[in-house]
């Protein structure tokens, strides 16, 4: 039984739950049943009436998963947080064939070193840390993680800083896994809206610091030169904002960041979000950018779901900051929206992913751009032959791509993750490096020579090319669009 027969078993999700040995919370007993038998009818609708998304490039099976997920995200709005949060992470109980998966929970003295930590820095350099006494970590659930597999490579799940469990991920766990000969290090971080962006990125900082503690101090032990962080979405951006404190604030880096369709631009306001709003299976844009102007602006679908589904103290957080995750301001800052960094030098070697219909496609082109203009003027690889970014555009598909299953360059995108992964892990052994070839990355010894960025495209038949991308890009918001008006909120919809 799979996950898709439970979610489609309406009334008897309960009793298939108990069949597998999984005990539903009491609290959900009768809620989660209803509403899968309220939202399957809509679901079904929307994918049956929405023009978009559709591409005649893909297979049957493609289609039906990309439109199974846009109608889900388009229903979002109107379903309970707590229940959609809960069966988000259902899978978390339910066997994996394959997958060796060890549980355990990050300890309270590395929560703690995280926190005090990023308080600390970000007080002396911007004045401020916006968190709240009650969102302090000890006032939270414990923070699961999963050990999966052989080597090391730390990887943070997607899901818009609000839904899922890192068992969404097992299949493509198992893929990189066995490609890159590593082991997967997937981190159950707090969910928004309840928690905030300081308390989610602080989980992942504390992850970092238990990972590369030395034994005898409680931590793993793992050289920080054996670890590569990367993650999907939310994922993506969470391993840029670790990528970007640490640099920022002088720890040591890790050996390489992969970002798949990344969440790297917390403005969200570049062209793509807009033009490629229906052609992508991220939720349709229904106001302007929620950076841009006075009070809490609500932009899609995704955000409409935190302000109607939170508690009143949650709205009343979000209308006193002007933005869902935090104060306007913050989202600014170079940490938090790396594309901001005036400084981007002393970042690890990179490999960004995203398809030519991802809506954040445009802030992966920019920032992968900013990454090579350093790179270039600074001729600084880390000491290696390998570039600092690579960034590659996969033709016609859609936000996330390489995590759904049914299409061939799903396969490939895993692929060429993998073998970039195991050269940055290898960073300080130019032998094995040298060793490794370019069957799946572009070949690193003729990067730049035939783009300005180090970009390419990945066209329909698989094949990939040196690419300048023609895509026209916008300013970022500035300091004058940040303004919060607390007692002026307004809510478009």
């Amino acid at each position: 039984m799979n996950l898709m027969d439970l979610l489609t078993s309406g009334i008897e999700f309960p009793r298939k739950l108990m069949e597998l040995g999984v005990n539903m919370p009491p609290e959900f007993i009768i809620s989660v049943p209803r509403i899968i038998l309220t939202l399957s009818p809509k679901i079904l609708y929307l994918m049956n009436t929405m023009k978009e998304p559709r591409s005649a490039n893909w297979n049957p099976a493609y289609s039906v998963a990309t439109r199974f997920i846009k109608a889900v995200t388009e229903c979002l709005p109107d379903t309970p947080l707590k229940e959609v949060q809960y069966l988000s992470s259902i899978c978390r109980n339910l066997p994996y064939p394959g997958l060796e998966i060890k549980k355990d929970y990050l300890p309270d003295s590395f929560r703690d070193e995280a926190y005090s930590f990023l308080k600390h820095h970000f007080s002396n350099k911007y004045g401020y840390y916006p968190q709240s006494k009650e969102e302090h970590w000890s006032n939270s659930k414990k923070i699961e993680f999963n050990l999966i597999s052989t080597k090391y490579s730390n990887s943070n799940g997607g899901g818009a800083y609000t839904l899922g469990h890192s068992c969404l991920y097992n299949s493509v766990y198992t893929d990189l896994s066995k490609a890159s000969g590593s082991k997967i290090f997937a981190l159950d971080y707090r969910l928004g809206p309840q928690a905030t962006l300081p308390s989610i990125i602080e989980d992942v900082v504390a992850a970092y610091f238990y990972l590369t503690a030395p034994k005898n101090q409680g931590g793993m032990g793992v050289p920080s030169s054996r670890i590569v962080v990367g993650g999907d979405s939310a994922g993506g951006g969470l391993s840029g904002n670790l990528a970007h404190i640490l640099k920022s604030f002088g720890n040591s880096q890790v050996a390489g960041m992969f970002l798949w369709s990344p969440s790297i631009d917390l403005t969200f306001s570049q062209p793509s979000r807009y033009e490629n709003s229906y052609k992508d299976i991220l939720p349709n844009i229904i106001n302007p950018p929620i950076m841009v102007g006075n009070n809490l602006k609500i932009d899609s679908s995704e955000f409409l779901f935190m302000y109607k589904q939170g508690s009143d103290k949650i709205k009343k957080r979000m209308e006193m900051d002007g933005a869902p995750l935090a104060p306007k301001e913050f989202y600014q800052l170079p940490e938090i929206t790396p594309p901001f960094d005036p400084d981007m030098n002393g970042l690890p070697p990179t490999l960004i992913i995203t398809g030519d219909r991802d809506a954040f496609r445009d802030s992966s082109i920019i920032y992968g751009k900013r990454r090579a203009e350093t790179e270039k003027l600074t001729k600084n690889r880390m000491g290696t032959i390998l570039p600092n970014v690579q960034t590659i555009i996969y033709e016609d598909l859609p936000h996330v791509f390489m995590t759904i299953p049914g299409d061939s360059r799903t396969n490939s995108a895993v692929t060429t993750t993998a073998e970039f992964i195991q050269k940055a892990m290898n960073l300080d052994n130019f032998g094995v490096l040298a060793s490794i070839s370019d069957t799946s990355l572009p070949d690193m010894k003729k990067s730049y020579m035939n783009n300005t960025y180090n970009m390419y495209w990945n066209s329909l038949n698989g094949i990939t090319d040196a690419w300048e991308s023609p895509y026209k890009v916008v300013p970022f918001p500035g300091g004058n669009n940040l303004v919060t008006t607390p007692n002026a909120f307004s809510l478009s919809n």
